[in-house]
């Protein structure tokens, strides 16, 4: 911009030259810059489908991710997500990243329909703009018209995610990690869990009784979760068999996992279900008490015996995931000496 000499203008007002007029005798003029509206900077970000992936772009998004569950969880994915990048290439797995202009990938997912449902893996993203966008692809995919639901259950890693699930009309909660462990302390002392003996730990013929335990434990229970969110009895054995028999939470520990024997013959008063996430890593993955036995400190009890049968052999830690609106079951883990190390979000959304 020029800045003109003179005497321009009328004293105390702009004149047309863009320059003030100051008071008699005083020649110079100051320059007035006109105040121009703040226009911000949109980024244009693109997305596509991840199956148009290079197999070494892919892998090292697999890389990253697989060393964020390590760091962060204490979690060891590789067994679990080994067949991912061979669905990924034949087409098997969908999913879509983001680009920014400089087509550097600024954030991804991937995700599966099984059984109606369309579960997402997935989610990862530096800013909340690519995290809006993968929402939309995530909702918006073929095949959309078809499931009866969206499940989403991920690391917290991805910049306005429970804000987009919700514009999405998705039923949200933030789930806090949490994690015991006992290098260099005593768990016998009051910062630490009592141990006590259940009445027997898991056989392959309670695969039933636990069913039937769940259905009755979540029947009236308003908590936005990613497992069985009809609470179908075919949802239930879905769950369950997979946690049994799966890697996807870990590879299932038949001899950590407790239960509590009901009055009646063939049922359960409580269960505890554990995994192994490497690591060293106990994952209590499931705790459920019938309503009819809530009170007695049955989920306590169990809790207490996972942590005992996982420090006596070898385990480092033990872990679990709990819904941050669950407040009762989040003092009952404070109170045994768990600590928050992450937090994953849950976004479900089911058609009527």
């Amino acid at each position: 911009m020029s800045v003109k000499t003179g005497t321009t203008g009328t004293q105390g007002t702009l004149g047309t030259t863009g320059t003030r007029a100051l008071p008699a005798g005083k020649r110079d003029l100051v320059p007035v810059v006109p105040s121009v509206p703040c226009v911000p900077v949109v980024p244009v970000f693109t997305s596509d489908d991840w199956r148009h992936l290079s197999a070494g772009e892919a892998s090292q998004l697999l890389a990253a991710e697989t060393d964020a569950y390590r760091r962060e969880l204490c979690w060891d994915v590789r067994e679990a997500w080994r067949p991912v990048e061979t669905a990924r290439g034949t087409g098997a797995l969908p999913g879509y990243v983001v680009r920014d202009e400089a087509g550097t990938i600024r954030g991804w997912t991937c995700f599966l329909d099984h059984r109606g449902l369309r579960q997402v893996a997935m989610l990862v993203s530096d800013t909340a703009l690519a995290t809006t966008m993968l929402v939309e692809r995530i909702v918006t995919a073929p095949g959309a018209a078809a499931v009866r639901g969206e499940i989403v259950c991920v690391r917290d890693a991805a910049p306005g995610l429970a804000d987009a699930l919700r514009a999405r009309q998705f039923d949200v909660s933030a789930y806090r990690y949490l994690s015991l462990e006992w290098s260099g302390r005593s768990l016998d002392g009051p910062n630490g869990a009592r141990f006590a003996k259940t009445d027997r730990s898991w056989r392959p013929d309670d695969l039933d009784a636990v069913i039937a335990l769940c259905a009755r434990a979540y029947a009236d229970s308003t908590d936005v979760r990613a497992f069985a969110p009809a609470g179908t009895p075919a949802e239930w054995l879905d769950y369950i068999t997979t946690m049994v028999s799966g890697t996807g939470c870990g590879r299932f520990m038949p001899d950590a996992s407790f239960l509590v024997e009901g009055d009646d013959a063939g049922t359960l008063d409580a269960a505890v279900l554990t995994t192994d996430l490497g690591c060293g890593t106990a994952h209590i993955a499931q705790v459920v008490v019938d309503p009819a036995a809530r009170g007695r400190g049955l989920g306590r009890r169990l809790v207490e015996a996972v942590i005992d049968h996982a420090r006596a052999h070898g385990s480092a830690r033990v872990t679990l995931l709990v819904a941050d609106t669950n407040r009762a079951a989040g003092r009952l883990y404070d109170a045994a000496g768990f600590v928050d190390r992450a937090q994953h979000i849950v976004g479900v959304r089911m058609r009527d």
